[in-house]
C-alpha cells in the first residue's frame, strides 16, 4: 500500500494498493510500480479477482497509465507498507503483460 501523497496526482484515496513491476538496480535507482483501482475498468490495464490476504476486498485492475516511479530510498520509508505477494501465477501474467506495453 502507497501513501497518495507521493504521486502527486490528486488521488481521492488516502492510500492505494501497488504493485512492482520493475526493482531497483541500486539504491539510487528507481523503483517503477502500478496503482490498482476498483473504479476505472475501462482503462487498458490486468484485471485482478479480489484478494482478501492482501486487503483487496473488491475486484479492480491493475493501470497501465497509472505506472509511477519513486527513488528506492524513498520507496523504504513509511510512505509504503508491504502487504504482502501476489499469487505466483497472476504475477507473470501482469509482468508480461506490461513489458509488452
Amino acid at each position: 500500500m502507497a501513501n497518495t501523497l507521493v504521486f502527486n496526482n490528486g488521488d481521492h484515496a488516502d492510500t492505494r494498493p501497488v504493485v512492482v513491476v520493475r526493482s531497483p538496480q541500486h539504491r539510487l535507482d528507481y523503483v517503477v510500480f502500478l496503482q490498482r483501482t476498483s473504479t476505472c475498468f475501462h482503462l487498458p490495464g490486468v484485471d485482478h479477482a479480489p484478494d482478501s490476504a492482501l486487503g483487496l476486498e473488491r475486484p479492480g485492475k491493475w493501470i497501465f497509465a497509472y505506472q509511477r516511479t519513486v527513488r528506492a530510498d524513498e520507496f523504504e520509508d513509511h510512505r509504503f507498507e508491504c502487504k504482502g505477494e501476489l499469487d505466483a501465477d497472476f504475477l507473470p501474467r501482469l509482468l508480461g503483460e506490461w513489458e509488452a506495453q
